[in-house]
């Protein structure tokens, strides 16, 4: 019989060979690397700091979403683990979404520590100790990237079926599942009437739960010369960082095809609680 600690180390093996031949699943994790690398540099001020944030960060989210694929692996082998059949059958965006409460459903009761990998605590201990302002962020990449790693784990499931995408004509995302933009913040259709579509924008549940955090509507107008015009406008909140809000908005302008753009105005706007301010 195969032990826990035999177990994890298969896992481990498996996602490692991975990385290293799909290209696309390499460009996933490498990419929340960049996205929490950022967030927490952002606190440091001393070399050494920042040294060690760019030196340990990719190890940090490598094990920390080995974890969450063990863990979702080992409950989905546990007999007494059941769903409704409908949650097999849900889009993937959706089912990325639910992966936080059914992480806290799960393991509400357990006095295992299954939301940090060794590593993840060493390296928080280490963040923390120089800069206790990043605690938030350090919370937000060990949940956030647990329910990643168990959310792929899921969607590889025997059981699980993705839906076959119905057509549609929006051009900035799909109307039947969430769209993430980042790991924090994901895109669902709020409205659609002729030549018009709205979006809005939610940040992820790791902490606060789910909060709107902009929206996003595009509208194509004819001129009088029989030509349209397309209209993107972006809405997104401060609580968004700057260089998050310019890869949101330069991925709306990519689905927007280049001989389309010089016909296209692109207004976006910094949203406050109380005011909104053209950016």
């Amino acid at each position: 019989m195969v032990s826990t600690k035999e177990q994890k180390e298969l896992v481990a093996e498996k996602l490692m060979k991975r990385f290293n031949k799909d290209y696309e699943f390499k460009a996933t994790i490498q990419s929340v690397t960049m996205f929490y690398g950022k967030k927490i540099m952002a606190f440091a001020t001393e070399p050494e700091d920042k040294k060690f944030i760019e030196e340990r960060t990719l190890e940090v989210v490598s094990e920390q979403f080995l974890l969450g694929y063990y863990i979702m692996s080992e409950l989905l082998e546990d007999p007494e683990f059941q769903l409704e059949e409908a949650a097999w059958n849900l889009g993937k965006g959706y089912i990325r979404n639910t992966m936080y409460s059914l992480l806290e459903t799960v393991m509400q009761d357990s006095e295992v520590e299954w939301q940090q990998s060794d590593t993840e605590k060493q390296f928080t201990k280490r963040v923390l100790a120089s800069f206790y302002d990043a605690y938030e962020v350090t919370v937000q990449l060990r949940k956030d990237v647990l329910a990643l790693g168990a959310y792929y784990a899921f969607t590889e499931s025997q059981r699980y079926q993705e839906p076959i995408e119905k057509p549609h004509s929006l051009r900035l995302a799909t109307p039947y599942d969430l769209t993430f933009l980042n790991p924090q913040v994901y895109m669902q259709g709020e409205a659609v009437i002729e030549n018009m579509e709205k979006w809005t924008l939610f940040q992820t549940e790791s902490i606060k739960g789910a909060q709107k955090v902009g929206t996003i509507q595009l509208i194509e107008k004819e001129r009088a010369t029989g030509e349209s015009e397309i209209y993107l406008e972006i809405l997104i909140s401060q609580l968004i960082s700057q260089n998050e809000i310019t890869d949101i908005i330069n991925q709306m302008i990519e689905k927007i095809p280049q001989e389309e753009h010089s016909r296209t105005v692109i207004d976006y706007f910094l949203v406050t609680d109380q005011k909104t301010y053209q950016l």
